[in-house]
């Protein structure tokens, strides 16, 4: 009899060519600078995960700048837009559950622990505008992120960065997955399992942990602690959730089981050292769990 367990789940160029080869490259930078409307924009500070900003054209001649905007400037694609959180002292509004915004009034910082979920919908951070006196700095991350800080606006006649007048955030879809770490009893002895898929970490043994897109509905094989395959878990879409069933084969019982969902940055940022803190994941000895879709 199978044994199952439900888990609803500035560059610088020095000329010293000819004529012919100049015209060349202010042919080949004009061509640069059309592409990109942001060739020229790029400000300070210089973020704390060392991305720069940029001053990007848009139509509010106080500074203020839209995702759209950003979208236009970046050549990219923008799934959730933020609403504009005006600040004086404190926000003036709510970010999304899950979005942890600080500032001192000058410089702000951002943090998810995974991807948030909104409506059913996973995101990350793809930008950030950040507003003070008459102008913007815009942040941007074309890989998406869960975390910054020592992001501004730009700087004011006093050679430094304006307080902080408002703060919008650009938002791009994850592409979230599941990561299970399982005990299963095989003949008394109690030994740990591992999902299989697509690899996240290359040492330890979290270089066998699979990570699974969470729209794969295919079975999944769990590897047990001698490389055998002792069963497999299946991601099931039930509309408004997803049901991840793991079924056993019949010789083993399925123990407890640590379960993540989320992005892979977010599995990436669950390391401790080189390999996932597992018990920080969710932890099930029942055997009912639901992820929200």
């Amino acid at each position: 009899m199978k044994k199952l367990g439900y888990l609803l789940v500035g560059i610088s160029v020095m000329f010293m060519a000819s004529c012919s080869e100049r015209s060349d490259v202010i042919e080949e930078m004009s061509t640069l600078k059309a592409k990109t409307a942001v060739a020229e924009g790029i400000s300070s500070p210089m973020s704390d995960m060392e991305v720069y900003p940029y001053i990007i054209a848009g139509d509010n001649k106080g500074g203020n700048r839209t995702c759209d905007e950003v979208a236009t400037a970046f050549g990219a694609t923008f799934d959730l837009c933020g609403d504009k959180i005006d600040y004086d002292g404190d926000f003036m509004g709510s970010f999304p559950d899950g979005l942890m915004v600080t500032t001192d009034g000058t410089y702000v910082s951002f943090e998810m622990d995974n991807c948030i979920d909104v409506e059913g919908e996973w995101y990350k951070v793809g930008a950030v505008i950040v507003k003070g006196s008459n102008a913007a700095n815009v942040y941007y991350y074309p890989d998406g992120t869960l975390s910054d800080s020592g992001l501004a606006s730009p700087e004011n006649s006093s050679g430094k960065p304006a307080g902080l007048s408002n703060l919008t955030f650009c938002f791009v879809k994850c592409d979230v997955g599941v990561a299970i770490k399982m005990w299963y009893v095989d003949e008394g002895n109690i030994l740990p399992a591992l999902s299989n898929g697509a690899p996240v970490f290359t040492d330890g043994w979290c270089a066998n942990l699979g990570f699974n897109s969470i729209m794969e509905e295919s079975p999944i094989t769990l590897t047990g602690f001698n490389g055998d395959d002792i069963g497999h878990f299946l991601i099931e879409n039930m509309g408004d959730h997803v049901q991840i069933t793991i079924n056993l084969d019949e010789e083993y019982e399925l123990k407890s089981s640590y379960i993540f969902v989320g992005s892979k940055l977010g599995l990436m940022n669950s390391a401790v050292g080189d390999c996932p803190d597992y018990e920080s994941w969710v932890v099930k000895y029942s055997n009912l769990f639901t992820i929200p879709f």
